[in-house]
């Protein structure tokens, strides 16, 4: 099965690509919160945003969408973010209703790629039947 390199537009240029689609399968690279200019939100709202705005395009480019995820593995910078990320992620990803997010796993680190991160997000999606 042949593995798609997606790099998505209007997105920050990646090191590498932004995600591998394999099959009726999509998975994220780290996604951050960078602007397609490669500037960064100072707080970690703006960056969660910015994050989950790149993910969407990420995952379109990918032939996929939010309904699509199943895992989600989340990197925070402090645990006092948790919260907030929840909050801003209930704007882009839709749980079914009453039901808990059953897709997130979240790690606490002292330091993402750079000390100026707050946040970065790892996406597992599939799109077949």
């Amino acid at each position: 099965m042949p593995i798609q390199k997606i790099i998505a537009p209007d997105v920050y240029k990646p090191r590498a690509c932004h995600a591998l689609r394999i099959g009726d399968w999509v998975y994220t690279t780290g996604i951050v919160g960078w602007r397609p200019d490669g500037s960064l939100p100072s707080d970690f709202e703006g960056q969660c945003r910015q994050l989950w705005e790149n993910m969407l395009k990420v995952l379109a480019a990918a032939g996929a969408g939010p309904e699509h995820i199943c895992i989600v593995q989340n990197y925070m910078a402090k645990p006092e973010f948790i919260p907030k990320f929840f909050d801003i992620r209930a704007e882009y990803v839709k749980d079914p209703p009453g039901e808990p997010p059953h897709r997130v796993g979240f790690m606490g680190v002292c330091e993402l790629t750079t000390p100026d991160l707050l946040c970065e997000v790892l996406v597992s999606a599939y799109t077949g039947p």
